[in-house]
């Protein structure tokens, strides 16, 4: 029985690869400089400055090939200081163009980072002139910064000097921080790494300090990037060589820098056929979010063969140092160009795969540029003493495999919502079957739907994410739950059915005042106007990197749907909708782990485990960093402010029958959660081990890790369970959308319209109710179009943190109401501006972690608020103690 299910399950497995096809695109080559024929440069100076690609110096043998003879002398290697920069015209393409200016001095194989700021950072490189002498050479520390603005090109020499002088090292810029290691000094080859702090620019503390040395052997020419490996920026470190009596050494080891740690990684090597890849002077560059590409490089066996230095006793015999200098001349004669493998190395599964051949001669020795979505590799060498004038344009084509029968499934899938909430439509008589479905529904029904709601499209594929790129230490954050579950059942469930009510604010007035239930509805409705557009956005990116389908076109069908049923059918579609996605998103997360774990090689997961992907508790009590007590304490605070005061949770339990109805599905909620957490947590560590396992299962131009589950989804899982499960996600998202939609409705209908109204007809009522939630959720899907289109997304990142100052404010509201009976009024507009002014002071003051900002406005507002109503005259209230010993309910 074991192997048939076995069997079952391996055939449900497509062994697909990620099958992104590599694209090459020609630029306008570089123009030509002071007669150069362009030839192209090797050892460019290259980077972006305000949308400017720019150029610089490099080195070529405009005379002739280097070991061909002219004019009894072999052609000198020439390095130049000239600038071209390149611009998009108004048909986007490049157009280059040659600065009025150039470089401080001659020079090639140094190092260069792009700043947005100060522009491109040249640091370093080699030199080498002719005069009236000979020939003259050295290498530089010199450093400099080239900028682009007002149609020239800038230069700034403001910058120290490096300690040591430095060409073909590894480089990279992090967190303004620019990092030099390796390469080759005065003394010989390094393995030391140097380190600028831009942001001290100016200022006497400006100036190079030592870095953690490479634990290893000094090389030269490496190939290096910086790349976020899950959990830190790194400077990623590959191959290189070092010259020995024997010839020379291609190291085969690589290597990570991470400043946050100061220290070295040892990563894995890349391998063909069991057999280490050397990665010496090829070109490295991030691809999405956490892979790097690199491709071409030199042959080691045909460096040394051809690079091999004449023994003295032999250069006495000149017939035999002519017949090995002819050897080696035809070495360089036939050469057939650098290494045409394309590798990703994955910086989060620490794994390397072979992902295609370079269609032309692979350059070396050059740096590639990323700019504007494009990676652009200028120049560089193609073979020993040729350059390339090219400037070519590295891409991806994705390929989508979300097939007709996957988009069947979905379509099918959102008519059937549809269709749900035009069958529901039939019992909307009024804004209580609107907003509270009539007290229809069973307890396990609204427990679902409460767990459907909090399991939004942005958990189902961000907890996993998490797991992938980091381990499950916020698990304990969802566990919280079941400790706030009693405390919601105990404070504020009672309160909520005595009253009957149908916004949480209604209690605010009843036991405050109008203003503080105005100024809670206002919070409210903007906080969820934001979610909306957020909810909307986030899975959409997502959704569109895995499937192909237009991220404008997820944003419009989630966005029209979910009005549609949700105007239809009220909360009682919302609720039957929610129960369906969960039991399919469920159903279908059990079968996606099963796949990865089956998919993976044996032992991987164990591995996994023992590397920490699974660790859990972090026992170190710090409330300036992630660990167990401060996402325990934080995860109680945000579950509290949560499932006490959010109106779209509060909703769903009012819409039971009794109050024992709504304990159960408290209950159901809470319970599911833990379960739930676990299956999701361990999809993100199967999916690392998966793609640990099968690297080229996975593409490396994915741009945001939140995809990765989705990707999985649509690439390896059968196309009708693809199909389904990329629905139930639509669905999820649609689930968090009805509830703001149906919750903001409920706030402006109850707690504006019919509160401030006078003659309220229901009939009005509830028509006032659809057009709102129309109105609502239209607006939010224009707002998330508008933020897919533009830099909005940050501004509106730092609105919400400031509006969410008051949320904390308001969970703290809640309770000073329920278990102060002295609180009135003014203590409550008091706690409440007071909680908004201290989470601002730890926000902006503070290291606290962000995880606590919720706990401190619960704190600030209850205790302030306790202490302003002191010295204000209020009637007497109920406790909230008395009326759950008497067990009021409703």
């Amino acid at each position: 029985m074991k192997s048939i299910f076995v069997i079952l399950i391996s055939s449900l497995i497509l062994c697909r690869s990620f099958a992104d096809e590599i694209q090459i695109k020609k630029l306008q080559s570089l123009p030509e400089i002071e007669g150069s024929n362009q030839l192209g440069y090797a050892g460019l100076f290259t980077g972006v400055h305000n949308n400017a690609l720019i150029i610089a110096g490099g080195a070529n043998f405009p005379e002739g090939l280097p070991w061909k003879k002219v004019n009894g002398r072999s052609p000198d290697k020439v390095y130049h200081n000239s600038i071209i920069y390149y611009l998009k015209d108004n048909e986007g393409q490049w157009v280059p163009k040659i600065a009025d200016i150039k470089l401080p001095d001659v020079a090639a194989y140094g190092a260069s980072v792009s700043h947005p700021e100060l522009g491109i950072i040249c640091i370093g490189g080699e030199w080498r002139k002719r005069n009236d002498t000979g020939v003259t050479r050295g290498i530089h520390n010199k450093v400099f910064a080239v900028s682009y603005s007002e149609n020239r090109i800038q230069i700034d020499e403001d910058f120290p000097a490096l300690p040591v002088k430095i060409t073909t090292p590894a480089f990279g810029l992090i967190d303004n921080k620019v990092y030099i290691s390796c390469g080759q000094t005065e003394e010989g080859p390094t393995n030391q790494t140097w380190v600028l702090n831009l942001s001290f620019k100016g200022t006497e503390e400006f100036h190079w300090q030592k870095g953690p040395s490479l634990p290893s052997t000094e090389r030269v020419l490496p190939a290096s990037t910086v790349q976020f490996d899950g959990k830190h920026k790194a400077l990623f470190l590959f191959g290189g060589r070092v010259k020995t009596n024997e010839g020379f050494d291609f190291r085969t080891d690589n290597w990570k820098l991470v400043p946050e740690l100061n220290k070295w990684v040892q990563i894995s090597d890349c391998k063909i056929n069991d057999k280490s890849v050397s990665h010496c002077a090829a070109v490295a560059f991030p691809s999405g979010s956490n892979y790097t590409i690199v491709l071409g490089g030199d042959h080691p066996a045909s460096f040394n063969r051809r690079e091999f230095d004449i023994p003295q006793e032999i250069k006495q015999n000149p017939a035999q140092t002519k017949s090995l200098r002819e050897e080696q001349n035809k070495l360089f004669d036939n050469h057939p160009g650098f290494k045409q493998d394309i590798f990703s190395y994955n910086a989060i599964t620490d794994a390397w795969s072979r992902i295609g051949t370079f269609p032309s001669k692979t350059p070396v020795t050059t740096t590639a540029i990323s700019i504007s979505g494009e990676t652009i590799i200028p120049s560089g060498e193609i073979r020993p003493g040729v350059r390339s004038p090219e400037v070519l344009n590295f891409s991806f084509n994705h390929s989508n495999k979300f097939g007709w029968i996957a988009y069947t499934v979905l379509a099918l899938y959102l008519v059937g919502v549809l269709v749900n909430g035009a069958l529901f439509s039939r019992k909307m008589k009024s804004t209580d079957d609107f907003f509270k479905a009539g007290g229809r529904i069973p307890w396990w029904a609204a427990g679902l739907s409460i767990f459907g709601t909090q399991l939004s499209a942005i958990t189902f594929m961000a907890v996993p994410a998490m797991a992938y790129t980091s381990n499950w230490q916020k698990m304990i954050g969802n566990f919280t739950i079941i400790l706030v579950a009693p405390l919601v059942i105990f404070i504020f469930l009672p309160f909520y059915r005595k009253l009957n009510i149908t916004t949480a604010n209604e209690y605010l007035e009843k036991r405050f005042n109008l203003t503080t239930r105005l100024t809670g509805a206002v919070f409210f409705n903007i906080m969820q106007f934001g979610r909306i557009g957020i909810v909307l956005l986030l899975p959409s990116i997502a959704l569109s990197i895995a499937t192909g389908i237009n991220q404008d076109l997820c944003i419009i069908a989630m966005g029209v749907l979910c009005i549609a049923y949700t105007c239809l059918g009220g909360m009682e579609a919302v609720i039957w909708t929610d129960v369906t996605q969960v039991i399919i998103l469920t159903v279908g997360a059990i079968i996606a782990l099963i796949m990865l774990i089956s998919g993976s090689d044996p032992g991987t997961f164990s591995a996994a485990v023992a590397t920490g992907k699974t660790s859990t508790f972090n026992m170190a009590f710090d409330l300036t960093s992630e660990n167990f007590w401060v996402i325990l304490i934080g995860g109680l605070a945000l579950n509290l402010v949560s499932y006490g005061s959010d109106q779209s949770v509060i909703q769903r339990y009012m819409t039971t029958p009794t109050e024992a109805a709504a304990r159960k599905s408290i209950w159901t909620n809470a319970i599911l959660s833990i379960p739930a957490t676990f299956l999701f947590f361990a999809i993100g560590t199967a999916l690392y081990t998966y793609f640990q396992s099968n690297p080229e299962m996975l593409s490396p131009n994915m741009d945001s890790n939140d995809a990765i589950f989705p990707m999985y989804i649509v690439n390896q899982m059968p196309a009708p369970l693809a199909g389904l499960l990329i629905a139930a996600i639509f669905a999820a998202a649609m689930s968090s959308l009805d509830s703001s939609m149906n919750s903001v409705s409920a706030c402006v209908t109850t707690d504006f319209y019919r509160r401030l109204s006078k003659n309220v007809d229901e009939k009005k009522c509830l028509k006032l109710a659809k057009l709102i939630t129309f109105l609502v959720g239209f607006s939010g899907m224009l707002f998330a179009l508008w933020m897919a289109h533009s830099d909005i997304k940050s501004l509106w990142d730092q609105l919400v943190k400031y509006i969410g100052l008051f949320g904390g404010g308001l969970g703290g509201l809640f309770l000073l109401g329920m278990l102060n009976k002295n609180a009135n009024g003014a203590g409550a507009a008091g706690g409440l501006i007071f909680s908004a002014a201290a989470q601002y002071f730890v926000m902006t003051n503070s290291n606290i972690h962000s995880w606590l900002y919720a706990l401190v406005g619960i704190l600030s507002c209850f205790i302030s608020g306790s202490i302003i109503s002191l010295f204000f005259k209020s009637k007497p209230t109920e406790s909230i103690l008395t009326m759950s010993l008497r067990g009021e309910e409703k």
